[in-house]
């Protein structure tokens, strides 16, 4: 048995002092048992966390941690090794503990009001300790992972603040130059922690880098939206922001402000990395496909009030990608489409959408225009394509409706050779009056009648433009008028677009087709007077550009031939 007897009180605070240092602090509850009142829980944690060396394996202390806290040890008292303060005389003793200065055992950024428990304490301290002193974040893992399932606050600190760093630093981009530390992830508000996990990249970039970031990274850290020092840094971060702006200060933040902020980063990106934005949109499925690592679960139920409200936000941020994209090209415009269909599925709205695998036919639209006819070109600015007003980009039956025929509309022009963007063409559809909507059909028609494409199909052609102006498909070919908002010229009358695809199979030399479509006089789309000066108009066009008077040349023999 130990000597305890002829040990003070100032030994004991000594003996527990080296003891740690030497990395030994297993007989700590068996000498706390003979001195209870000097060597409380709390001064033996302090103790532990000021000269146990942060770089001890976890295991080999975290059960003496617990006994410590409950007040136990073991019954069987093993020799302990006092020699190196048994000689030291009660006033030596008593001066060198005047000399310890113990660390506070909460960590002094822990503003955390719900970690008052001594172990609670002890751990996020001890985790910044470790961190700071060694950066083996592991280690940290080991001393959390007996304790984290029954104390809450260590649980949401591991899975918010320590799994991203694991998962950063160790997994997804182990060769990065510089390591995030505990203590920089920790002072980060959301603003500023979601751009710097989502802008993480490995040396070779890859378009998955940005979903890992969300499931893995973002995911963890917006588990602890609701941690006390987080809302302090977020209520600093948005007076801060109203200061320098010179508004008004923004309504209470809410738990879900966080998620607004991945919306509005993911528009933003999607301007200079689409094909990283557009990969997230087809395979994340918002904020609540997280990944937790086991540890935790989400706190989102599939169809509680706040998981809906988040869904159509994330729904909304895919609608916003769409109209911002600028690149009128095939592969962003394919990019479109996927994330259209991916957020129709995601908010069932499938049946809303008129993109299908098959996409190669004309189906007739229809949708309710009431919503979206309001707006104004205003709505298609980024600033305002997040609003939770904008129905054009707000999910609903018919929004999903309008987008996905404008897009539809957009494949069929890129199969005439004709490339605009989205926003392009949703601001002819809505906000262009009639001689805005005729010059671009016009436009569309005289590129299309310019490109020298041998064996093209201009009865398909011609089906294909008066579809793009009422978007009715050829079992309503009959119909004269379109309905308001039903195709990107629905302002241009039937008979006024017929007049420029006669003049495009003119000017195409595509003579026997125009013979045959418009010069039957029971099936012509044009009375016989509207052809004829049709024709007139084309002759007089193809001599007026005529180069020389030679008609078997250029212009001269067009104007000849018709």
């Amino acid at each position: 048995m130990a000597p305890f007897a002829e040990l003070s009180a100032a030994h004991a605070i000594l003996l527990a002092a080296n003891l740690c240092t030497s990395g030994n602090v297993a007989p700590l509850p068996q000498l706390r048992a003979h001195f209870p009142s000097h060597l409380s829980s709390e001064r033996l944690l302090r103790i532990i966390l000021t000269f146990l060396p942060e770089s001890t394996e976890p295991q080999s202390y975290t059960s003496t941690l617990q006994e410590i806290v409950d007040g136990t040890h073991d019954t069987s008292d093993s020799d302990i090794d006092v020699s190196s303060v048994e000689k030291l005389s009660e006033a030596v003793a008593r001066k060198r503990v005047r000399k310890l200065r113990l660390l506070p055992l909460k960590h002094p950024d822990d503003d955390n009001e719900e970690s008052t428990d001594l172990l609670t304490q002890f751990l996020i301290h001890r985790a910044h300790l470790i961190d700071l002193e060694t950066s083996l974040q592991p280690l940290i893992l080991e001393l959390l992972l007996p304790f984290y399932d029954r104390l809450p606050t260590v649980r949401s600190f591991l899975i918010s603040s320590l799994l991203p760093l694991l998962r950063l630093n160790y997994e997804y981009y182990p060769s990065r130059d510089e390591t995030l530390t505990l203590e920089t992830l920790e002072s980060m508000d959301d603003y500023t922690a979601i751009n710097v996990l989502l802008s993480m990249s490995g040396h070779q970039k890859d378009s998955m880098d940005l979903l890992n970031n969300l499931r893995g990274l973002l995911g963890p850290w917006m588990y602890g939206s609701n941690r006390s020092k987080r809302r302090k840094l977020n209520e600093n971060a948005r007076r801060n922001s109203a200061f320098l702006l010179d508004v008004e200060l923004p309504s209470q933040p809410t738990d879900r402000q966080g998620w607004e902020h991945v919306n509005e980063w993911l528009l933003t990106r999607s301007l200079s990395d689409r094909e990283s934005v557009v990969s997230a949109f087809v395979n994340w499925d918002g904020p609540e496909d997280v990944d937790l690592g086991g540890y935790g679960e989400s706190s989102f139920q599939r169809e509680d009030d706040e998981s809906i409200s988040l869904r159509i936000q994330y729904g909304q941020a895919g609608f916003a990608v769409i109209y911002a994209n600028p690149d009128a090209s095939k592969p962003a415009l394919n990019g479109s489409i996927q994330i259209i269909s991916r957020i129709a599925w995601l908010l069932d709205l499938d049946q809303s959408s008129f993109i299908h695998t098959d996409n190669t036919t004309l189906p007739t639209m229809s949708f309710d225009t009431d919503p979206i006819s309001s707006t104004s070109r205003a709505s298609l600015l980024q600033n305002a394509l997040l609003h939770p007003s904008n129905s054009l980009t707000r999910p609903s039956a018919s929004s999903i409706s309008f987008l996905s025929a404008i897009l539809l509309s957009l494949l069929k022009l890129n199969e005439l050779g004709h490339f605009i963007p989205c926003r392009t063409a949703t601001n002819i559809c809505l906000h262009s009056n009639v001689d805005m909507q005729l010059a671009d059909l016009r436009n569309i028609v005289t590129s299309i009648a310019k490109q020298a494409r041998s064996g093209r199909d201009w009865k398909a052609v011609r089906q294909q433009i008066l579809w793009l102006r009422s978007w009715q498909g050829e079992d309503a070919d009959g119909q004269t008028e379109s309905r308001p908002y039903h195709g990107l010229f629905w302002r241009v009358s039937r008979e006024t677009a017929e007049a420029e695809i006669l003049k495009a199979l003119i000017a195409a030399r595509e003579y026997q087709l125009a013979v045959d479509v418009y010069t039957n006089w029971k099936s012509s789309p044009l009375e016989s007077t509207q052809v004829e000066s049709t024709v007139k108009d084309a002759i007089f066009t193809a001599y007026d550009n005529a180069s020389n008077g030679n008609r078997t040349r250029g212009g001269m023999k067009k104007a000849y031939d018709t």
